[in-house]
């Protein structure tokens, strides 16, 4: 089944972004890296990035910081639906440069670098939950303040999943060096 389900995945991913079939290595690569390094998982990622996904890519975001910003939603406990959708509703309000969200940013955001640095000024400036609700909107505030609390995280787990590459392999590796370990020992 997981087999399965992460080829399905990996396809959707390749579809949302607009990818070349030979990008599915980097798509696995930093799919493993984000369920390695925090509480996302597979079937989270299923929920959660179809919500997203595609409006990702038409923003600029890259695949790394849409997988960054769902598995940071993730530890934090959230849903992945309520994730996915929250995630959304950021984006559509980023989206509108003359939008609440996007003039309290200060600037254009495509991208988890360009993001950090906008929360860590909205965070210096002291915004509450009432101000978030005037940039985001009811759905969206749980997931905003999320991101916001963490955003030195989210510049760690992005650049994890930028380097991501080979990751996959390495898991496979391990398992398979293990997998023949224990079979060896179970012939001796």
């Amino acid at each position: 089944y997981d087999l399965q389900e992460s080829a399905k995945q990996v396809g959707i991913v390749l579809k949302s972004f607009q990818l070349d079939a030979d990008q599915a290595t980097r798509v696995t690569d930093v799919m493993a890296a984000a369920f390695s390094n925090t509480a996302f998982d597979l079937e989270k990622f299923g929920v959660s990035f179809p919500k997203v996904g595609a409006l990702a890519k038409q923003m600029g975001f890259e695949l790394e910081d849409t997988v960054t910003l769902l598995a940071a939603l993730s530890d934090t406990g959230m849903e992945a639906s309520t994730a996915g959708t929250a995630l959304k509703n950021i984006f559509l309000k980023l989206a509108d440069p003359a939008g609440e969200l996007s003039e309290a940013l200060g600037r254009n955001i495509t991208s988890v670098e360009e993001l950090v640095p906008a929360l860590q000024e909205l965070e210096m400036n002291g915004i509450d939950v009432a101000g978030m609700l005037e940039i985001t909107d009811r759905r969206s505030v749980t997931a905003f303040a999320s991101l916001l609390a963490g955003s030195k995280d989210l510049e760690i787990l992005n650049n994890k999943l930028k380097e991501s590459k080979g990751t996959a392999k390495n898991f496979a590796d391990t398992m398979r060096d293990s997998m023949k370990g224990a079979l060896d020992e179970t012939k001796s």
